[in-house]
């Protein structure tokens, strides 16, 4: 991107953190950019899943689409809480220490 062998839109995230520049007035290293941008894009990936699950939940159990749209507070905070239950998020690995 900094080399001008990559094109992105002006604007972008990408863009934007490329071409940051530091308290010093200098451009972020190459780690720090990138450790910026997967700042950006770890929460725009999660919120995402949360968005398609809680979509697939209204197909299955279309009936809490009128409470949902009722504004009732209570009901979409659990809704979202069912969602996330029934939904994980996150795919669990088991560790094995290594020997030392």
């Amino acid at each position: 991107m900094r080399s001008g062998t990559a094109q992105v839109p002006a604007g972008s995230v990408l863009d934007r953190v490329c071409r940051h520049l530091d308290a010093a007035g200098t451009e972020l290293t190459p780690r720090i950019a990138a450790v910026e941008l997967l700042n950006v894009i770890r929460p725009t990936t999660a919120l995402s899943w949360f968005v398609a699950f809680s979509a697939h939940a209204l197909h299955l159990w279309p009936e809490h689409k009128e409470r949902l749209r009722s504004g009732e507070a209570g009901f979409a905070t659990a809704f979202a809480h069912e969602v996330r239950r029934f939904y994980p998020s996150r795919r669990s690995s088991a560790a094995r220490p290594s020997p030392t």
